[in-house]
C-alpha cells in the first residue's frame, strides 16, 4: 500500500514529466484504436464484398475474368496491411519515446534516486517503483480515453467511417475512380452481365463499391481492441520504463554506493 502511495505522490511531484507522458498516451490510445478500427472496417468491408460475390459466382470464375474485381480484394487489403503498419509503428514509438523520457528523467532524478538507497531501498525496488509510475499514469490516462470515446462514440464513429471511406476512394486505381464515377464508363457493359441471370438487387456498381459506405453496424465487438491496446501498451511502458531505471540505478550503486 506504501508503495502505491509513493507512486501516486512522485507523479504528483514530477507534474510536467508525468504532463507530457499523459499527452503521448493519449495521442498513442486514440490514433491505436483508429487504426485498429479502419483495419476492421476493411476487413468488414472485403467479407461483405467476397459474401455478395459468392451470391452471383459461386466458383469465383468472373475473379479471372474481370480485373476489377480482383483490384478491388487487393484495395481492401492493401489498406488493412496498412492499418496494422501504421499500428505497429505507433507500438515501436511509444516504446522509443518511453526509453527516451524515462532515460531523461531518471537523470533529473539522480539525487531524489540516491537518497532512496541511502533510505536502504535496493536499486531493483526502487526501478520498480519508477516503472510502476508509468504504468499507473498509463492505466489512467487509459480510463479517461476509453471512457470519453465511448461517451463520445456516435460522433466519433462517424469521424472514423469517413476516414475510412475517403482511404478507400483515394486507394482506388484510375480505372476503377473511372467505374466509380460514371455510371457508363467501358466495362460497365461486361461486369453487369454477372447479373443478367440473376434475380438479385444487386448490380456492378453495388458489388464493387457498396464496401465503401460501410456502417458500423456490421463491425465486430471492438471491446477485444480495448483489451488489446491496454495490454500491450501497458507491456511496452513497463517494459521501456523499468529497464532503463534499472540500469541506471545499477549503475549508481556501483559508483557510488561500491
Amino acid at each position: 500500500m506504501r508503495i502505491v502511495q509513493r507512486v501516486f505522490a512522485s507523479l504528483l511531484y514530477h507534474r510536467k514529466y508525468a504532463g507530457t507522458l499523459g499527452i503521448v498516451t493519449a495521442l498513442f490510445l486514440v490514433l491505436g484504436l483508429s487504426c485498429l478500427i479502419i483495419k476492421d472496417f476493411q476487413r468488414s468491408a472485403l467479407n461483405l464484398f467476397q459474401v455478395r460475390l459468392g451470391m452471383i459466382d459461386q466458383h469465383a470464375a468472373n475473379i479471372s475474368k474481370f480485373p476489377a474485381l480482383r483490384q478491388i480484394i487487393l484495395v481492401h487489403e492493401t489498406l488493412m496491411k496498412n492499418e496494422q503498419t501504421i499500428f505497429v509503428i505507433l507500438l515501436w514509438a511509444l516504446a522509443l519515446i518511453i526509453l527516451v523520457a524515462s532515460t531523461v528523467s531518471l537523470i533529473h532524478r539522480r539525487s531524489e534516486l540516491i537518497a532512496y538507497r541511502l533510505a536502504g531501498k535496493n536499486f531493483t525496488t526502487i526501478s520498480w517503483q519508477f516503472a510502476l509510475e508509468n504504468v499507473a499514469l498509463f492505466l489512467l490516462i487509459y480510463f479517461v480515453v476509453v471512457t470519453l470515446l465511448l461517451c463520445l462514440q456516435t460522433p466519433f464513429m462517424a469521424l472514423l467511417e469517413r476516414l475510412n471511406q475517403r482511404l478507400f476512394i483515394d486507394s482506388l486505381s484510375t480505372a476503377l475512380t473511372n467505374l466509380k464515377d460514371s455510371p457508363t464508363a467501358a466495362g460497365w457493359d461486361n461486369l453487369n452481365r454477372i447479373f443478367s441471370n440473376q434475380v438479385t438487387p444487386f448490380n456492378g456498381h453495388l458489388l464493387l463499391f457498396g464496401g465503401a459506405d460501410l456502417s458500423s453496424d456490421f463491425l465486430t465487438d471492438y471491446s477485444q481492441y480495448f483489451a488489446s491496446i491496454l495490454w500491450r501498451g501497458g507491456s511496452i511502458v513497463f517494459t521501456a520504463s523499468y529497464l532503463p531505471a534499472l540500469l541506471y540505478n545499477w549503475h549508481i550503486s556501483r559508483t557510488i554506493f561500491e
